[in-house]
């Protein structure tokens, strides 16, 4: 306040002109709650889409273990064809002017690559039930979880969801190779061709394993940006 008597009036004025305008209201300010109806609903698809996915790579694990039978099968006019890698039943090699031919005609079923991808459909559907876990103890603000460790959490299980994706189309593409080149002989002796497995059930696993990582990185993203401006927008008000 000043010492001088204008300057005592000004402020008393001051104060009188604030009281008449009634009482002091702080500035508005833009917030998006993390909780509101919006992002329930959008985590609430997300978590649906995890589960389904998790259940479905539950399935296709199944599935794939059908493939690890030894051989080829006969059965009613239907010819199972199994995932095996053959050696060709003529090879010639023609080296410094000289040929040499083998003959063989031995195949081994790719169990190794099969049972990697089988782990990897494992893998995701824990990946999966996690987030579920995960994501909703920290909305609603119990367990050991924080949003950081969420996050972190969240992209290891986008890496694994891209992973068993990637890995299940390429085992049902090569599948389905398989099928085709036994198509030629099957029209000329009149049998059908059929998988061991539901190739179909395995790509659809495989896209969902995909769009379920996109899902999950919208919602991480979404979540930690709200939570840090509702943390920013408490700390001013």
């Amino acid at each position: 306040m000043a010492k001088n008597k204008d300057g005592i009036m000004a402020s008393s004025s001051a104060m009188v002109n604030r009281m008449d305008s009634g009482p002091y209201v702080a500035p508005e300010i833009n917030t998006t709650s993390c909780r509101d109806t919006t992002n329930r609903i959008q985590f609430g698809i997300t978590l649906l889409v995890a589960v389904a996915h998790g259940i479905l790579s539950i399935i296709s694990f199944l599935e794939t273990l059908k493939l690890t039978n030894e051989t080829a099968k006969y059965e009613k006019g239907v010819f199972y064809v199994s995932m095996e890698l053959c050696v060709p039943d003529s090879v010639v090699i023609d080296q410094d002017g000289t040929s040499a031919t083998t003959n063989s005609s031995e195949c081994n079923t790719l169990k190794w690559l099969i049972y990697a991808c089988s782990a990897g459909l494992i893998f995701s559907a824990v990946s999966s039930f996690c987030f579920a876990w995960i994501g909703s103890m920290v909305r609603i603000g119990k367990g050991p979880f924080k949003i950081k460790s969420a996050t972190t959490v969240g992209f290891f299980i986008i890496i694994v969801l891209l992973q068993t994706g990637i890995s299940t189309v390429a085992l049902a593409e090569q599948y389905r190779a398989w099928l085709k080149a036994y198509e030629p002989i099957a029209v000329e002796l009149e049998f059908v061709v059929k998988p061991y497995c539901n190739i179909m059930f395995l790509f659809i696993t495989a896209g969902s394993a995909l769009f379920t990582s996109v899902l999950i990185f919208m919602d991480i993203t979404f979540f930690a940006c709200c939570r840090r401006k509702e943390k920013v927008n408490d700390e001013i008000v």
